[in-house]
């Protein structure tokens, strides 16, 4: 396979104050329709989980990363590589991330009604591959994406 084929072509790039998580219905209404246009056969099922997966990954940055603070900044980057149907989210806040053990987590949520971390464990349900780096504060996200069925 050429190079070009492996190629990741850029279909969003933002960055956001760390205050707008009131907008994050906008966002996604947002995301939705430039991932619509971007790939038409797209299945409904993979545009929710990438666009769940983005609201939870974005409002865990503006509430925790930029701590809802103006000065601060969130960013996202969606990118798609055509050749394999794999989409890309990357977000990245600028605050210190926290360490999260996921594992334990969901151990513990199995007997237990746990209320935080829910949006990190719906990111790892939903995503066919999550990476974090600075302990949260970078999320990459593939998604393998699924035709529409006609």
């Amino acid at each position: 396979m050429t190079q070009e084929l492996r190629r990741f072509h850029p279909l969003v790039l933002w960055r956001h104050r760390g205050n707008e998580a009131h907008r994050i219905d906008e966002l996604c209404a947002y995301w939705s329709r430039s991932l619509r246009y971007a790939i038409p056969d797209l299945a409904e099922s993979s545009e929710h989980d990438i666009v769940l997966s983005l609201r939870e990954a974005m409002l865990n940055a503006f509430l925790h990363g930029c701590q809802g603070r103006e000065d601060q900044l969130a960013k996202l980057q969606i990118a798609y590589r055509p050749a394999d149907g794999v989409l890309r989210a990357w977000v990245e806040d600028s605050g210190p991330g926290h360490a999260f053990d996921r594992a334990l987590y969901e151990h513990r949520a199995a007997d237990e009604l746990l209320s935080e971390h829910r949006g990190l464990t719906f990111i790892h349900h939903l995503a066919d591959e999550v990476r974090s780096e600075r302990n949260g504060a970078s999320l990459l996200m593939d998604f393998v994406l699924r035709p529409a069925e006609h």
